[in-house]
């Protein structure tokens, strides 16, 4: 059964505005506004891919342990083991 990706853990908080090396704003305006919103996003589209492969490697990870147990579990039905 395919569990639902709402199961997924969710991401970490909204990061910072950032600023110039020296802490003072290199530029100034719409244009500045409209990067940082940008980078906000992609720093939030990038943290819920993190978190999806995170999930996704929990699974498949999960499933071979199961896997590894059943094979196991028939083999020793059959007195292999």
């Amino acid at each position: 059964m395919i569990t639902s990706l709402m199961a997924m853990p969710k991401r970490r908080g909204r990061r910072r505005r950032r600023r110039g090396h020296t802490g003072e704003n290199l530029w100034e305006g719409e244009a500045r506004e409209v990067f940082v919103d940008k980078l906000d996003e992609w720093d939030r589209s990038a943290q819920d891919l993190q978190a999806a492969q995170k999930w996704l490697h929990e699974c498949a990870t999960n499933s071979h342990v199961n896997y590894t147990a059943v094979h196991q579990a028939v083999l020793r039905g059959w007195g292999a083991r």
